[in-house]
């Protein structure tokens, strides 16, 4: 399989339309531009899938899959098969990225060749983006 990008985010989605679009549109809008967005829709029932829709028309880097509901392990176990990139981005429907939180991470891993996984600090919002608190999770090896 040829790597078309270097990043590849994974976002799968159930009945994500409450924070969905600013979920995508974080990605979109990375100061890191060379992504493939993976949009797994598992079965919702909400107004998800035109969301999905109305944006993988946008925008060439979103490629979307929808089917019946089987669950979060399995979506993320099927869209790793979807994913072209050297490494992989993993982002829920409710996640808003900062606008360097990809360019961030790969030049880390790029620097650290023996880092198999990092993530982030995460700050929890309510339904209209106000921040509840922040979750300072550890930096180093733990």
């Amino acid at each position: 399989m040829t790597i078309n990008c270097t990043m590849s985010v994974l976002m799968p989605v159930y009945n994500g339309g409450v924070f969905l679009c600013m979920a995508i549109e974080s990605i979109l809008n990375q100061s890191y531009k060379n992504i493939e967005l993976i949009i797994i829709n598992d079965g919702s029932t909400d107004n998800s899938e035109e969301i999905i829709k109305q944006y993988s028309t946008r925008d060439s880097r979103i490629r979307s899959y929808s089917r019946e509901n089987r669950g979060l392990i399995e979506t993320l176990n099927e869209g790793l098969s979807y994913c072209t990139g050297k490494y992989i981005f993993r982002m829920d429907q409710d996640d808003i990225a900062t606008l360097d939180r990809v360019k961030v991470q790969k030049e880390y891993l790029d620097k650290n060749e023996n880092v198999l996984v990092c993530g982030t600090w995460v700050k929890d919002i309510d339904e209209s983006g106000n921040e509840l608190k922040m979750r300072k999770l550890p930096t180093d090896h733990l």
